[in-house]
């Protein structure tokens, strides 16, 4: 898209502007009630993961909650088909603490993704077995993001889906969507009413509920979209 049509994208746009959003995409955003970019800025997520909460293997949650690791890809990743179409990538990662086996399903690029030596963040429920030989670490299609210090945010949303999306694809339409349109967005609420009442903007707001900054920035941002929803239903 040329970029001076990328400058009238606005709130009212429909989403197949937005980069990957072809007919089958718009068609799933559609069925999740997402029509224009206005609407997947309103697309609240229904939870939030802590990433940035790293831990080590010999700390990982070992009651079935979901631990945030940083590993170094220790081997070459092995590539293998099972019955049917189904295919497994195996590969082992470290830290400091110890070495991971991680497994992957039905992605078989990975094997050229994980390259020896790299360093990832790894999201996912660690499988810790205890052996004669120590302590064995696993995990099972955890999520994976490259890691650099200070490059990824804390804060994960998790969206309400439709079928035909991923979490990976709305979080970046929403990324886009929120790159046009909150520079120029105009905040409905006026600013004494703000004010008084500690309110954040609503450009804040749609950012942090987003991809929040941090926990106080998150419960700014509920604050002033729940006030919204009552004030315009009073007025109402």
């Amino acid at each position: 898209m040329a970029e001076k049509t990328k400058s009238n994208i606005s709130l009212s746009s429909p989403v197949s502007v937005l980069s990957g959003v072809g007919p089958t995409r718009a068609a799933a955003y559609a069925k999740a009630g997402v029509s224009t970019l206005s609407d997947l800025l309103y697309h609240i997520p229904r939870a939030y993961e802590n990433r940035g909460a790293v831990r080590t293997l010999a700390t990982a949650f070992d009651d079935g909650g979901k631990t945030a690791l940083v590993l170094s890809v220790a081997t070459e990743p092995y590539a293998a088909r099972l019955r049917g179409r189904m295919t497994v990538v195996k590969l082992r990662a470290f830290d400091e603490s110890g070495t991971c086996e991680l497994t992957f399903f039905n992605q078989p690029y990975l094997k050229q993704t994980f390259t020896v030596g790299s360093e990832w963040r790894f999201y996912g429920v660690v499988e810790r077995k205890v052996t004669r030989g120590g302590v064995k670490y696993s995990m099972t299609s955890p999520a994976f993001e490259p890691w650099r210090e200070g490059a990824l945010p804390d804060f994960c949303a998790i969206y309400p889906l439709s079928e035909g999306l991923t979490q990976k694809q709305v979080a970046q339409n929403a990324a886009e969507a929120m790159r046009y349109c909150l520079p120029r967005l105009s905040d409905h609420l006026p600013e004494e009413i703000r004010t008084a009442r500690g309110l954040c903007t609503l450009a804040f707001a749609l950012r942090n509920i987003h991809s929040p900054e941090n926990y106080t920035a998150l419960a700014a941002a509920k604050r002033r979209l729940i006030f919204d929803e009552l004030f315009f239903f009073s007025l109402g």
